[in-house]
């Protein structure tokens, strides 16, 4: 009876082992299924502390910003790259890297091919200097478009919008008119994969172009995103210069439970920490609250899709802390139960030692010890 009793514990115990293991291998895979959240560790191949900052700003409709508040966040991270003295380890390469882009606007997008031109309603987004950097979506033909490119006409659609318009994908140098005004296709690219980025992806598809071209085709031109990443050497780096940039002081103590980047206007993230115990473990403490949004933030979707992600992290993270609890109750009761049950005693064994110690130093201390000269050398006898 007592075998079997404990063959059901060795069971449980083994199913709480698995389980846990099973839990991390998902979290690990779910912590790395966007890389536009991956940046800095792409950015730092060559090991150095790196991380990734996204600011988010409100919607147009309260206050809106445009690329010359990115350049202005460019110009307070490059300026304080230089004071700091911060170079590349690649003197060709650049220390730190940014990129933004627009909210999107749905526009209406259509190829003008003879009597029978297709014609969509798509979601149009502005991107500016490495966006595809940060956001490395599957070419599936053509190439990505970059900041110093001479011509601003050229643009990227998703699959989606492809077959929306072409009933094909591979449409690279094909003309379409947004609002009228003609772009050029110069690539197509596939967006990334997960039920997370399923949920938050916007059902008109969606179409990148330079920032420059939305005045021209009637675009929004509100930043939604500013995303950088650049030297992290001490925890919070990074983040306290985007801070301050916005008025907090990162110096004083916060009192209470008040969090000062709770009345910024913007929302500001460290993506490189986001998935780590710690904030996993503060998204549990604070789940009721973290699910409610009160600014008025116009969140892209890998942002949407990244807090999907951090629901699923908090809620394995649950199960972990039981698994873990379990297995290290049962480690903790086997040992107690072993060493109850032992048949060797440790107080002889540490008698033993103690009358050896002990013996010795009383011999050390009450036989005397001569010294003759014999044949002229000092002998010591005990």
């Amino acid at each position: 009876m007592k075998n079997k009793k404990n063959k059901k514990k060795a069971i449980t115990f083994g199913v709480f082992v698995a389980a846990f293991c099973v839990l991390t291998a998902v979290s690990s895979e779910l912590k790395s299924s966007l890389d536009s959240q991956n940046m800095a560790k792409r950015w730092s191949a060559d090991g150095s502390e790196f991380a990734q900052i996204s600011v988010f700003y409100p919607d147009s409709t309260v206050e809106s910003y445009d690329e010359n508040e990115a350049e202005r966040l460019h110009l307070k991270v490059e300026n304080k790259m230089e004071e700091e003295s911060y170079k590349s380890k690649n003197e060709e390469s650049n220390i730190f890297t940014d990129a933004y882009s627009s909210v999107v606007t749905k526009l209406n997008v259509c190829t003008q091919e003879g009597a029978g031109y297709s014609t969509a309603d798509i979601g149009v987004v502005g991107v500016g200097r490495n966006f595809f950097a940060f956001h490395p979506l599957e070419l599936l033909y053509g190439n990505y478009l970059y900041e110093d490119e001479l011509r601003n006409d050229r643009v990227i659609l998703d699959e989606e919008a492809a077959w929306k318009l072409f009933a094909s994908s591979n449409v690279i140098g094909m003309k379409i008119y947004i609002n009228g005004v003609q772009a050029e296709v110069a690539g197509v690219v596939k967006h990334e994969e997960g039920k997370a980025v399923e949920k938050s992806y916007p059902e008109s598809s969606l179409i990148y172009v330079h920032y420059s071209l939305l005045e021209k085709i009637g675009g929004s031109k509100s930043l939604a995103t500013y995303e950088a990443v650049l030297p992290n050497p001490v925890d919070n780096y990074a983040k306290n210069i985007f801070l301050e940039n916005y008025g907090v002081d990162t110096t004083s103590a916060v009192e209470g439970d008040e969090n000062p980047e709770d009345s910024l206007p913007v929302v500001i993230i460290d993506n490189t920490k986001r998935y780590s115990v710690s904030s996993l473990w503060k998204s549990l403490k604070n789940f009721e609250k973290s699910t409610v949004i009160t600014r008025p933030i116009a969140f892209p979707y890998w942002e949407n899709a990244a807090r999907v992600i951090n629901t699923r992290l908090t809620l394995l993270f649950v199960f972990m802390i039981i698994a873990a609890t379990y297995i290290i109750i049962t480690v903790i009761i086997f040992i107690a139960k072993c060493y109850l049950n032992r048949k060797w005693h440790l107080k002889p064994f540490i008698e033993m030692l103690t009358d050896k110690y002990t013996y010795k130093k009383r011999t050390r201390d009450y036989i005397d010890v001569d010294v003759n000269l014999i044949d002229g050398k000092e002998s010591r006898y005990e």
